[in-house]
This record gives structure tokens, C-alpha cells and sequence, in this order.
């Protein structure tokens, strides 16, 4: 039911028609076309326009939401938007709340998934529904459709309804407002997009001018800086007041090109990496259910940090660590949510590599992932050249993604079985390892409890001395710096100061012990390829046909039964953000998710791998860059309108890092700032 109801509010919102199944009274089905008019949230009902797919004809009907099998989307339609009910909903939400769960998050959601399918470059495509339409009869921006263009639309537009988790290319009826005739082809600069009035059996223009800043012309990627002058990029953010003066820029900087400007109706395609729907639904799902701490946080609804009273033994691949970075791995073992900023060369990669080495330890499974593959690479090629004294250790760690890096896992996975079948595992010697870990561990927490302490304290210090800058009232800097001051300066002293080296002889002295046990207990893991239930997974990796055995193991991994019993075996997986999603239904599989250069991810996407962790460790540098996104600032603009989104989501603006920092009030940020790359000559 979920499901539906926010299809309702996206298409009340939105402006939308939607295709449902309708139980009726006599418990038949039938299928439906309706334009929401009005909600009636006592009854659950709707007040809608509706159409009958099959007989084409309308009718004003009650719709009760409670007998709506399914209701999807109809894109590329229009329905007249009910600004009062909009804002009654907005107003009241407790009035609707039996429907629409929390609105806010619907927003949200809506918001996100509109500015991931316009993050791409359009192009010119050939659509099957432009051969129905004479491209020249448009009538002050609409175009009347007779009974044969009706059908086929509907007949088009509902094929598309029921294939809206498999579509991975938008298609958009538009009219031309001014295109420039290249060599290569038309870029089409400006454009409006045209809507399926179903009411009125006409295709509408949109009110609003879209820009193209890039444009694919015959599978080159074009801008407009090609043809219009730097100086004069201001003229695009005010274009239906500036039209002829930027046909005259064009021309003028670029003579062997012509504008057109005639109102043809043309077809644009929106190649999208991937769709969001499902993967959103899963996360309102799970937040009706309260079952992830980490999508809570996100909607900025953490209102304190859970308490975990369990400590895990941390397990380091090497001592090149200090005191934070000890602290930042122990706080992503510990709490659901942990943020780990430094600037580059200060140990990010490092402290991942010895969270998944201590996550591993401790029967963990992880999740890393990134925006690209250069940052996971850098990371699963340390985990493939670690020896146990002439012999490189098995660690269960996979590389996912596209189909190049799912290709070279295949053979991986052959060879690493191959490598490990015939090792004897002594399980009491690796217990007894684990046992001397947790001993010490329990002297390391006290340890960083104390550095965690003096942080605070620091900082508390430092906002009482700014205080005290800013302020000069008498009274006020008396009770600040006469008790406040003096309890933290005193507190402060009494604790003195962490050092690394107290808190590394905590840590085991006997490398070579851990890599012993590290080596039996990957090869453990290996070794469950040859259990009966994987002889799937070995079908699928004898195929011959590269092809075919693309195919079937990115099915093996979709579905949840397969995915787990993976898992035993990698514990570890390592793939892009959006690659996250061929891993089984979107739900929780693993206990972390580590997302690497979270500053440099944009915040849409990278829900795909959250969802799928209960814990979270955020890694990057605020100050870095923000993503980079194709998005147009001022499609931005009217999304967020639209949606009254708050700044903290903004597509453009923000990562997925500042989001979550910006909402979640409770978690720790773990400061890493010893610099390892700058040494003294």
C-alpha cells in the first residue's frame, strides 16, 4: 500500500495521471486511467477523473484507495493541479496521515528521483509516436489529437506504466524553440516539453522553456560553449525575455551555423543510469517500519544516538595509525552512524582498510562503495597483497560493478577457489586468536572514552572563548569565564592528553600471529564454495559464453536467497553506488556500508547502497568539490519549488556527506588531522 500512496501524492503533486488496478464492488478487476481532482482522507477515497482503457471513454468516478491493487505513474501526462487540496495537505498533514505517512519524506524522495532522471544529457531521438503527428500543426502550444492519436498514445504511454522498474531511457514529445543546425546535426538548445492532456484529448506545451547546456548530437556530447561566448551565458537564466538577442550571439560568433526557431514538434531521449522507484520504495518502507537508523538520520528524525554497549576487538592490517583514526574505527564498529572527515593524505584510506579488517574480525559483512572505481580499487588491490609470510591471504573481498569488473570476478572467483580448496583450517587455533583481541580491546575503549572526552571538552573551550570575544556584558562574561571556563580548563588537566603510542601498545605486537589468522580464516570462508548449495553459482561461472554468464550471475545476485549465501563466502563486496543496486531486492543485506569520497557523491544515488546496510560509515572532505552533476540549475530551482525541499537536500549544492552531516544533530565526526603525505626534508 505504501506504494500507492505515494504514487497518489506524486501525482497529486505533480500534475499527473495514474494507471491502476481497481477491485470493484463485485471483487473484479478492471484498469484504469485517473486524474486526481479531490481526496477525501475520512473515507480514503478519491475524486477522480478516470478513464477506461479499453473503451477510451471518461467518467467522473470514487476511487477508494483501500481496492487499488496498483497504481503507477503515468509519465509524460497532465492532469490540472488542485492547488488548495496541495495546500491542505501541506498544512494538515495529521489529516492525511491514514494515507500519506510523513509528506515530507515523500517530497524529499520525489524531489530526488525528478533531479537523477534530468541529471543526463538529452539528444534527438526517433520515438515511435511522432509518426501519428503532423509536426507542424501546433495551435498556440497545443495540438488536438483526433480518436486514432488518442488510442495510440494511451496504448503507448500504459506500455510504458507497466515497465517503469525496467526503463532505463526516457522518451518526451517536445516543441522546438530554438535549435542550432551543426554539421554534425541539430542541438536542440531550447525547448518545451509536451504533456498528454487526457481530458482534453490534446497534447499540451509546457509553460516553462527547458535548456539544454549539453546536448548529444550523433553520439558526440556538445555545449554551448561551442556557440555562445562566455560573457553572454547570463542571457540563457532570463531566455524567453532574451530570445532573439541570443539567436544574434550565436550567429554572430559562429557564421557557418543557422538557428531555427520554428515550433515542430520533435522527440527527446533521456538515457538514465538507473531507476529510482523501487529502490525509494523500499526506503519509505523502512522508515514506516523504523528499521534502518540510517535512513532515520537522513530525514532528520535521529534524535539521539543509540546506545551500544557491545565493544569490538579492533583487528589492524598495519600500526601506520594514530589516535583518530583508532577512535573513527572504533565508532563505526560501535554506533549505526559514524563521519569521517580529513583532507587528502591524512589516513582516510588507511582507516578504511583497518575498519574492514577489524568488521571482518568480528563477523561483519561491508558494503564499499563510491561514486567511481578508482577509489574502491585503490582499496580492494591492498586487501589482494597481503601475505602471510610467502603466501598471499585469500581475504574474502569482491569487486562488483560494471560488466568489465563482473567479468574479471568471475575468474577471481575460480581462481582464489582453486588456490584455497586444499588448506586445512584448525579452528581452536584461530578462537584462541581472537580471544587474546577482545582482552585488550576492553583497556583500548576506556582509552579512546578518554580522547573522545578531551575533544569535547577542547571544543566546548574553544565556543566559550569565542563567546567571550563577541560579548561584553559584564554579568555574562563573569558566570562564562569564572565557572565554565575554569571547570573545563580544570577537567581538561586533570586528564592531561592521549598519545598515540599509549593507545597502540593496546594493539596486538604479534604481526605475525594476525596474519596467520587471517590467511586460515579467509580460506574458511573460500572454502564454502565447494557446499552443495552453491552449485548454481558454479553453473553460471563454467558457462563458455561470456555473455550468457554476465547475464545469469547479475541475476544469481538479484535475488535474496542467492545474495545471502554469497555473503558467506564474501563478507566483503566492493562496487560503485550505482552498481549497488543489482545486489538483491532493495532491503538490509549487510551490517555496514563504507562509502568512500562521500563529499563527491551525489546525494540521490547514493541511497542505493545506504538502504541496503544497517550501519554507516561516511568518509570524505567537505571542502573538497561538490559532485559533479548535469543537472540545469534552473530545472534545480523549479524541482525544488515544487516540493518546498529544504536546502539540505539540494541536488546541486550538496553531497550526500553534507546532507547527512546537515540532519543528523546526534552522530560523531570524527576529525582525522595528521597529515602522513608531508613530511619535513
Amino acid at each position: 500500500m505504501n506504494n500507492i500512496c505515494k504514487n497518489i501524492f506524486k501525482a497529486v503533486h505533480e500534475g499527473k495521471w495514474l494507471s491502476i488496478e481497481y477491485r470493484n464492488k463485485n471483487n473484479e478487476t478492471t484498469k484504469y486511467w485517473i486524474g486526481i481532482k479531490n481526496i477525501d482522507p475520512i473515507r480514503k477515497m478519491l475524486l477522480v477523473e478516470g478513464l477506461h482503457i479499453f473503451k477510451y471513454t471518461l467518467r467522473r468516478m470514487n476511487i477508494f484507495i483501500d481496492s487499488i491493487k496498483k497504481a503507477e505513474i503515468i509519465d509524460g501526462s497532465y492532469c490540472e493541479i488542485n492547488e488548495t487540496l496541495i495546500e491542505d495537505i501541506r498544512l494538515n498533514p495529521g489529516k492525511y496521515s491514514n494515507i500519506f505517512h510523513n509528506t515530507v519524506n515523500f517530497k524529499i524522495l520525489n524531489y530526488l528521483s525528478d533531479c537523477n532522471k534530468l541529471d543526463t544529457t538529452p539528444y534527438k531521438c526517433d520515438y515511435s509516436l511522432i509518426k501519428y503527428f503532423d509536426r507542424d500543426c501546433l495551435i498556440s502550444g497545443s495540438y488536438k489529437l483526433s480518436d486514432s492519436q488518442f488510442r495510440e498514445i494511451v496504448r503507448n504511454f500504459q506500455k510504458e506504466a507497466t515497465n517503469i522498474y525496467g526503463k532505463n531511457k526516457i522518451e518526451q514529445l517536445c516543441v522546438n524553440v530554438l535549435s542550432i543546425n551543426t554539421k554534425q546535426g541539430l542541438y536542440v538548445l531550447a525547448y518545451k516539453k509536451l504533456y498528454f492532456d487526457v481530458e482534453n484529448r490534446e497534447l499540451k506545451a509546457s509553460d516553462r522553456t527547458t535548456i539544454s547546456m549539453e546536448f548529444t548530437v550523433d553520439g558526440t556530447k556538445q555545449s554551448i560553449r561551442q556557440f555562445l561566448d562566455d560573457e553572454d551565458y547570463y542571457l540563457l537564466d532570463d531566455f524567453e525575455n532574451n530570445q532573439e538577442i541570443i539567436k544574434d550571439r550565436i550567429t554572430l560568433s559562429n557564421p557557418k551555423v543557422s538557428v531555427d526557431d520554428m515550433p515542430y514538434i520533435i522527440a527527446m531521449g533521456y538515457d538514465i543510469l538507473i531507476n529510482l522507484e523501487k529502490e525509494y520504495e523500499a526506503i519509505v518502507e523502512m522508515y514506516r517500519e523504523e528499521s534502518s537508523i540510517p535512513i532515520k538520520a537522513f530525514f532528520g528524525e535521529l534524535v539521539k544516538r543509540p546506545s551500544r554497549r557491545k565493544e569490538y576487538p579492533l583487528a589492524l592490517l598495519n600500526k601506520k595509525v594514530n589516535i583518530d583514526q583508532l577512535l573513527a574505527i572504533n565508532n563505526a564498529m560501535k554506533y549505526p552512524l559514524a563521519y569521517v572527515q580529513g583532507p587528502p593524505g591524512t589516513g582516510k584510506t588507511n582507516t578504511i582498510i583497518n575498519t574492514i579488517t577489524t568488521a571482518f574480525f568480528n563477523d561483519r559483512t561491508v558494503l564499499l562503495t563510491s561514486f567511481n572505481n578508482h577509489p574502491i580499487d585503490s582499496v580492494f588491490d591492498e586487501f589482494q597483497n597481503i601475505k602471510y609470510r610467502d603466501k598471499v591471504i585469500p581475504f574474502p573481498i569482491i569487486r562488483l560493478g560494471n560488466n568489465e569488473k563482473v567479468a574479471e570476478s568471475l575468474d577471481y572467483i575460480i581462481d582464489i577457489y582453486e588456490r584455497t580448496k586444499n588448506i586445512d583450517i584448525y579452528d581452536k587455533t584461530l578462537e584462541k586468536n581472537k580471544g587474546d583481541k577482545i582482552e585488550r580491546t576492553k583497556k583500548l575503549t576506556e582509552l579512546l572514552k578518554k580522547h573522545e572526552r578531551i575533544i569535547d571538552l577542547k571544543e566546548r573551550k574553544e565556543t566559550i572563548e569565542k563567546l567571550l570575544d563577541t560579548y561584553d556584558q559584564f554579568t555574562f562574561q563573569a558566570d562564562l569565564q569564572g565557572r565554565q571556563l575554569y571547570q573545563l580548563e580544570k577537567e581538561l588537566k586533570s586528564l592531561g592528553e592521549v598519545t598515540d603510542e599509549e593507545a597502540l601498545k593496546y594493539l596486538s605486537d604479534d604481526e605475525e600471529e594476525f596474519l596467520k589468522y587471517l590467511y586460515y580464516t579467509s580460506a574458511k570462508h573460500i572454502k564454502r564454495l565447494g557446499e552443495p548449495k552453491y552449485k548454481d553459482l558454479w553453473n553460471i561461472l563454467n558457462l563458455e559464453d561470456m555473455k550468457l554468464r554476465l547475464k545469469e550471475f547479475n541475476k544469481y545476485l538479484s535475488k535474496e536467497e542467492n545474495l545471502r549465501n554469497f555473503l558467506r563466502v564474501f563478507p566483503i563486496c566492493a562496487t560503485t553506488n550505482i552498481s549497488a543496486h543489482k545486489l538483491g531486492e532493495p532491503k538490509q543485506y549487510f551490517d555496514m556500508v563504507i562509502m568512500d569520497e562521500a563529499s563527491q557523491c551525489n546525494t540521490a544515488v547514493s541511497l542505493v547502497p545506504i538502504l541496503r546496510g544497517r550501519n554507516l560509515m561516511l568518509v570524505g572532505d567537505p571542502q573538497q568539490l561538490n559532485p559533479v552533476v548535469l543537472l540545469n540549475p534552473r530545472d534545480n530551482n523549479i524541482l525544488k519549488q515544487k516540493y518546498s525541499v529544504a536546502d539540505e537536500y539540494d541536488y546541486i549544492e550538496n553531497s550526500i556527506y553534507k546532507t547527512f552531516l546537515a540532519c543528523d544533530a546526534v552522530s560523531d565526526e570524527i576529525l582525522l588531522s595528521y597529515h602522513y603525505r608531508c613530511h619535513e626534508k
